[in-house]
């Protein structure tokens, strides 16, 4: 059945299939239709479904107007400074100004020249 759905269906649209076969079967032992519980011996392809994607300066405007304002300054600091979220959400209110952003230097990295 894997097989056949492969070249045709994403991993995570087979897994669907097979969590639909697996509850059957589940649901077959719990009435006492079969002997032992087969649900337990479908294995799941592993599913990688992390896309990357740059945004256009149009989206991030459009994405920063509908954020709070908290968040769309944090949407702000990282496209201007390339800060990581980590880095954004540890920031505080004394480091950053009307124009100014003062990063604290223990959140510095130092690349040896």
């Amino acid at each position: 059945m894997i097989q056949d759905m492969l070249g045709t269906y994403a991993p995570g649209t087979i897994n669907k299939s097979l969590n639909a076969l697996s509850r059957a079967l589940r649901i077959a032992w719990e009435r006492g239709l079969t002997k032992q519980d087969h649900s337990r011996e479908i294995t799941r392809l592993p599913e990688n479904n992390a896309r990357e994607r740059v945004l256009t300066l149009e989206e991030v405007e459009r994405l920063a107007d509908s954020a709070s304002e908290q968040v769309r300054v944090g949407i702000w600091i990282g496209i201007y400074t390339g800060m990581r979220r980590r880095e954004i959400l540890t920031l505080e209110q004394k480091h950053l100004d009307v124009d100014t952003l003062t990063m604290p230097w223990r959140q510095c990295i130092v690349y040896p020249t």
